[in-house]
């Protein structure tokens, strides 16, 4: 049976569902998570994602140091600032696909081609994959067996969503498939591991208990 990714608004933690915000707002702001899903290109997709997970890094940084200063005072490039996540208590396969988005960046960003490559999008699943939150929810999401739903307005007004799945899509879908699942897991994780040290974070608004995502039953795989 494959796995649905219903919101990229939402986290499953151990008390049930959490609408995102908090201080995890400003990496989830809704226009630039809906650039990253529309806008079709490899190199514009690639630095949209780049960005979002840069936030994430400046965020466990801030929190994980107690010291939000420090992001403030001189220019950081993204190796230094997942350098300072790490030192200060990144889990180690967060940074692994952390630090392959910056692989992936810096590769296309320099390459003569404009296309992302199998093997760039091949490993980044193979690395989200391997996260392991400790919420059974989040941990069987698989990447390859993925189908990701998307819902927006459309510039008439109505509600409409599209649905994609890992196999049949682009290797542009593909990374920002492994994208969602690599960011739901970050909240996850950060949550848990910030709890750990001690350190209040705020993830967004708690659903009620018997909150359950919207289902897309009309895709057909």
């Amino acid at each position: 049976m494959s796995n649905w990714l219903q919101r990229i608004d939402m986290v499953n933690t151990r008390r049930g569902y959490t609408a995102i915000g908090g201080d995890f707002e400003k990496a989830f702001r809704y226009e630039r998570i809906l650039k990253l899903v529309n806008v079709n290109d490899d190199i514009a997709t690639v630095l949209r994602l780049h960005l979002v997970i840069e936030n994430i890094l400046d965020l466990w940084v801030s929190k994980a140091t107690q010291h939000p200063e420090i992001l403030a005072h001189g220019r950081f490039s993204f190796a230094h600032k997942l350098a300072l996540a790490e030192g200060s208590g990144l889990p180690k396969d967060l940074a692994k696909a952390y630090g392959h988005i910056n692989k992936i960046r810096n590769q296309i960003a320099h390459a003569k081609t404009e296309e992302l490559s199998d093997s760039q999008v091949e490993s980044m699943a193979s690395l989200t994959d391997n996260i392991r939150t400790k919420i059974k929810e989040n941990d069987s999401l698989k990447v390859k067996e993925l189908h990701l739903g998307v819902g927006g307005t459309s510039p008439s007004g109505e509600n409409v969503t599209q649905q994609v799945e890992y196999i049949a899509s682009s290797n542009r879908i593909k990374l920002i498939i492994a994208g969602c699942i690599l960011l739901t897991k970050s909240v996850a994780l950060f949550t848990s591991e910030l709890s750990k040290m001690g350190v209040p974070l705020t993830v967004g608004e708690a659903m009620p208990s018997d909150y359950e995502p919207p289902q897309f039953k009309d895709f057909e795989p």
